[in-house]
This record gives C-alpha cells, sequence and structure tokens, in this order.
C-alpha cells in the first residue's frame, strides 16, 4: 500500500470515528457493495439523503470524496481509465451528478 493509499484509510477510519459516524458508515456500506452498474442507484441515494442534503458542506465534501475514491477504485479494477468526464453536449456521468447535488457545482 503506497502512502495515498494509507492517508485514504486513515481518512476513511477519522470519518467512521467522527461526529456523522453513522451516515458515513451507511454511505460506505453502500459503497463497498458498489458495482459499476450501480451509478443510478448511487445517484438516487444521494438525492433521496436527507442528511447529505442537512449537513454541513464539510461533511458533503468527505462524503463527494469517498464517493470519488470509490468510483475511481471500480474503474481501475475494470481495466478503464480513473475518470471519464463527459465531453461538452454529452450527458454527464455519476459523479458529476453527484457533484453538482452535493456542491452546486457544474452543469446538468
Amino acid at each position: 500500500m503506497n502512502l495515498y493509499q494509507k492517508g485514504l484509510v486513515l481518512e476513511r477510519k477519522k470519518l467512521l470515528e467522527g461526529p456523522h459516524a453513522e451516515h458515513f458508515q451507511k454511505l460506505c456500506k453502500f459503497l463497498d457493495q458498489m458495482t459499476l452498474n450501480d451509478a443510478g442507484i448511487l445517484i438516487d441515494a444521494v438525492k433521496d439523503s436527507v442528511w447529505l442534503s442537512e449537513t454541513d458542506q464539510r461533511a458533503k465534501n468527505d462524503a463527494l470524496r469517498l464517493i470519488d475514491n470509490t468510483i475511481i477504485k471500480l474503474r481501475e479494477e475494470a481495466g478503464l481509465a480513473p475518470f471519464d468526464d463527459s465531453l461538452m453536449g454529452e450527458p454527464p456521468n455519476a459523479y458529476l451528478v453527484i457533484r453538482k447535488i452535493l456542491t452546486g457545482v457544474g452543469n446538468l
């Protein structure tokens, strides 16, 4: 495990023990079982999450980072490029939709 990966593990551990631990545990449980085919389910879960809609921006950013790291890992395990952002005129991918929901950044 390289230094970056160790940092991700430590960051996740802190979130699972922090003030929003219960919510991050539920999110991590889903992310740990997620496949690349679950993008729509993930988007719906984020949209429907009362906690994510009402929590502070730092927690939203932490959730987005966990989601992003999971998507990257799944793509790499499938032999795909880690990122596949949509080009102008194409529909947004799951990460871009979730980023817009959680941060307001980007166009859909």
